[in-house]
């Protein structure tokens, strides 16, 4: 390592993470390692902002610059801003900081694609883009649930099932750039459930809290007296019946909702064992919306009944929101020392 690069590591060690949604975007500087060991990783995140998220490229670009700036000269900042990281969904070149695919939420991406170069031309500083489950998987790697371990799996369940792969340390992209959609692996042969990707039987369509909706309104259409079960609680129509009344009644101890919380469990360990058997994983993340209402031990259990190799290390995330912008802020720090070696 230069002198330069150990410096930047030794005296520099904050990058911004932003983290793109649908709905908001998210920042904050982060430490990119966490000043003694036993520093809770929530600590490393500072100055934490959100905004809503445009639905335009110009004005899109003006709230992530204005974001930038403001972290950049934020009062009490002990430590030099000397990269920016760039989490968003879609399709991700990290390597040309480019977005290749965009998501339906936020169409206009298309048109912004070059991201890196438009925003560094802004901010003055050099900025990595990387898809938002790579970023969160790569966070929980870092400061999170999976710190320490070299082989990495993280999944994100909530309204689909996204991932992350890492694997000697490094994050797995793929040929195309489109690596570990792992919610799209096909989990049954049947024409059952529609996939929002257009195909049959995928891994989303059953593991997601879209999934467990589903799941309900099968096992409710397949119960007699349904209608006496508290899932339905307010309901007429099964097609109704979502993720929260399964929930809110299985906490209350109905029957019909923990049955049908169990089936979803095995759908998340059919995929997960998998999962295992090919990428063999020294620690597997569990992160998303969906994530709290996981039985850890009872998912273990199954997924151990699946895997080849068990017993599985299953965890729970640990960053929370905040995965995303963490990882991105550790890989636009990497990048930065890498490029200051040339």
């Amino acid at each position: 390592m230069t002198q330069s690069s150990k410096a930047l590591l030794d005296n520099n060690r904050i990058a911004i993470g932003i983290d793109i949604g649908g709905t908001k975007v998210s920042a904050a500087r982060v430490i990119a390692a966490p000043t003694h060991p036993g520093q809770n990783a929530a600590d490393c995140v500072q100055g934490f902002i959100k905004q809503p998220t445009p639905t335009n490229p110009e004005d899109f670009l003006a709230t992530l610059t204005q974001m930038i700036q403001a972290l950049s000269t934020l009062e009490g900042g002990a430590m030099e801003v000397v990269a920016v990281g760039i989490a968003t969904a879609g399709i991700v070149d990290p390597v040309a900081g480019s977005i290749l695919g965009s998501t339906g939420n936020i169409p206009f991406l298309r048109q912004i694609s070059q991201l890196k170069t438009l925003l560094e031309s802004k901010v003055s500083l050099p900025v990595t883009v990387e898809n938002d489950a790579n970023a969160a998987a790569y966070g929980e790697y870092k400061q999170g649930a999976g710190r320490g371990v070299s082989d990495l799996l993280m999944i994100t369940l909530g309204t689909g099932v996204g991932g992350g792969i890492i694997l000697n340390s490094q994050l797995v992209h793929g040929g195309h750039c489109a690596a570990a959609e792992v919610g799209h692996i096909a989990v049954s042969m049947s024409r059952e459930r529609l996939c929002t990707c257009g195909k049959w039987g995928c891994w989303e369509a059953y593991a997601s809290g879209t999934g467990l909706a589903l799941t309900a309104q099968s096992l409710l259409r397949a119960t007699p007296n349904a209608t006496a079960s508290r899932v339905m609680m307010g309901q007429n129509n099964i097609l109704e019946v979502n993720t929260h009344q399964v929930i809110e009644a299985a906490e209350e101890g109905d029957p019909l909702a923990l049955k049908i919380l169990s089936v979803w469990h095995e759908h998340i360990a059919t995929g997960l064992g998998s999962l295992i058997n090919v990428l063999d994983p020294g620690v597997i993340v569990i992160g998303g919306g969906m994530a709290p209402f996981v039985n850890l031990e009872r998912l273990t259990q199954l997924t151990n009944e699946r895997a080849m190799l068990p017993p599985v290390d299953l965890r729970l995330a640990q960053l929370g929101n905040h995965a995303g912008l963490v990882g991105a802020a550790h890989l636009a720090l990497e990048a930065a020392v890498v490029a200051s070696r040339v």
